[in-house]
């Protein structure tokens, strides 16, 4: 079992976000519904997308360095869909 596999498993590594409407979630980085969250400020300029997505290919990596990670990267304009693959140039 991989420790992607493991921590979507194990409820004690699964952080579950629930906020008040009107409120947003303390984290920056979350597990909602099998898909790693990333929030940021802005993605409206390309480098920024560039960079953001860098930011969550090497955490994936780091962190989950042998599982297929479906992650979505957000501001409060733009969504970015991420398929990170291991062993795969971003």
């Amino acid at each position: 079992m991989t420790a992607l596999s493991k921590a979507l498993i194990q409820p004690s590594r699964i952080l579950i976000v629930q906020v008040p409407p009107g409120s947003s979630p303390k984290e920056v980085i979350y597990w909602l519904e099998g898909v790693l969250v990333f929030l940021t400020t802005q993605l409206f300029r390309a480098q920024a997308v560039l960079d953001e997505v860098s930011r969550v290919a090497k955490y994936c990596q780091q962190q989950y360095p042998e599982d297929v990670v479906h992650a979505v990267l957000m501001s409060i304009e733009h969504v970015v869909l991420i398929h990170i693959i291991p062993n795969r140039e971003v």
